[in-house]
């Protein structure tokens, strides 16, 4: 959906969680990393994505739907990495 512009380090959708979603901005972009992290927050109180990923800690950042997300938050989420993509390509 994102042409590349959202990438994960885990290529085979069968063994992908639902629960922790790994990604990084535009190859690993720190700039807009730091941007999305910033509007995330500032712009709809999004929090922890970037922790510890057992893909080690920098590049990846980690959506994790555990702790009382429902679908509405998750369709939030979606929403603001569509349109954070659409002002940043």
């Amino acid at each position: 959906e994102s042409d590349g512009f959202y990438g994960t380090p885990v290529t085979d959708k069968s063994v992908r969680s639902r629960m922790n979603i790994p990604f990084k901005i535009a190859g690993g972009d720190e700039a807009l990393t730091e941007k999305f992290l910033i509007q995330g927050f500032d712009k709809h109180s999004f929090v922890g994505f970037r922790t510890m990923t057992p893909f080690g800690f920098g590049e990846y950042l980690r959506a994790s739907l555990y702790h009382g997300i429902d679908v509405n938050q998750a369709e939030r989420l979606a929403d603001f990495m569509r349109t954070f993509q659409k002002e940043n390509k």
